[in-house]
């Protein structure tokens, strides 16, 4: 009989909390008629909505109704699945069943970020649910795409990644009138990115590539040290596909890009950079999770790393250490992309540092 793995069941408990606390929400908003939660109203907000949505109040209500509807369905089916999950036939439902799921929160959280980016036409109580809401959509798609099962996440990373960056850039042109230019994606601009991405990337990646060229400087011989050793095939993929495109150009394609052009014409470069640096580690809350929890170094499990005991207080400061890593780390990319009017130097750095960081891994386990 099959038993749902660790993450599926924290993925199905998540699930199961979501249908909660929508219920909840949804009682609350009809039994309270208190001031205090008009945030929480969503048909008041889009009733204000209107003009930028380009249809009538009773279709947006109609759609509003929908949408909800098919998501407390779909995180109905998953929350069962968490009793369920050993027939094969509930198994396949409840895995399509979240797998729809991404496709309706995603979407849901750039409908709310760029309510936001038009915020001189909102009162302060829309800009309050366009906040709440869009934090509530963009962690949550964040937590459940990176719960995933292994094989699940690896066929669908890079391509759900990219059409995704293709929504929010045709969202972008099309709403915000963003340009190439403003992307910093003109003749001049992509060779002054691509000259200060090198420079600087290759400058961040001495250490891997020391470790790349010279193995035996972090070679650890007690071959437990690091489980997940790669074939060629996967090393291959991940240095040309998955790092390069689906992590690297596509997070400073969306945090360095889109994002940052679109804020910073709304609120200015500094709220610009402090938003998606903050957003960028918001982004990696579960990966960061997973490298402390399970040890992992770079996407490889090590035992010796996970064995260690650590009192909470101080793996809570851990923790928090990595997000504010982070955070500082989107700060200086975003003053690099300032910098170079444009994301190109950042995907670069970004590209050069991930990838030789992983190859650097590999070469001292194989060593």
């Amino acid at each position: 009989m099959a038993t749902p793995s660790r993450l599926i069941t924290v993925l199905q408990w998540v699930h199961l909390s979501i249908f909660l606390l929508i219920c909840g929400t949804i009682t609350l908003l009809h039994v309270i008629t208190k001031d205090f939660v008009d945030f929480l109203r969503l048909p008041q907000f889009l009733k204000t909505l209107n003009p930028l949505l380009g249809f009538g109040w009773p279709v947006a209500l109609n759609v509003y109704h929908a949408i909800l509807i098919f998501f407390l369905l779909v995180t109905f089916i998953d929350a069962l699945g968490i009793f369920y999950y050993s027939k094969k036939t509930w198994r396949f439902i409840s895995d399509i069943s979240s797998f729809l799921g991404f496709l309706i929160i995603w979407p849901t959280a750039l409908f709310f970020l760029f309510s936001l980016a038009s915020s001189e036409t909102l009162k302060v109580i829309d800009v309050q649910t366009a906040t709440v809401f869009f934090i509530f959509a963009f962690l949550l798609y964040n937590i459940l795409v990176n719960l995933l099962p292994r094989k699940v996440h690896a066929n669908i990373y890079v391509p759900l990644n990219l059409f995704f960056l293709a929504l929010i850039t045709f969202w972008g042109f099309a709403i915000y009138n963003l340009s190439f230019k403003t992307l910093g994606l003109t003749s001049p601009l992509v060779s002054l990115g691509i000259f200060w991405g090198l420079v600087i990337g290759i400058f961040a990646s001495l250490p891997f590539l020391a470790a790349i060229v010279f193995p035996r400087i972090g070679a650890n011989k007690r071959k437990e040290f690091f489980e997940d050793l790669k074939p060629i095939s996967v090393i291959l993929y991940h240095s040309t596909i998955h790092i390069p495109i689906g992590t690297a150009f596509f997070e400073e394609a969306l945090f360095r890009g889109i994002l940052f052009a679109i804020l910073e014409n709304t609120y200015g470069g500094i709220i610009a950079a402090l938003a998606t640096s903050g957003l960028f580690a918001a982004w990696h809350i579960i990966p960061a999770f997973k490298l402390q929890k399970h040890g992992q170094l770079l996407g490889f499990e090590s035992r010796k790393i996970s064995q260690l005991e650590l009192h909470p207080i101080i793996s809570t400061l851990v923790y928090i250490g990595q997000l504010l890593a982070l955070f500082v780390v989107g700060i200086v990319l975003a003053l690099i992309r300032g910098f170079t009017d444009g994301f190109i130097a950042p995907a670069i750095i970004h590209t050069l540092v991930n990838t030789t960081a992983f190859l650097a891994t590999q070469r001292v386990h194989k060593k």
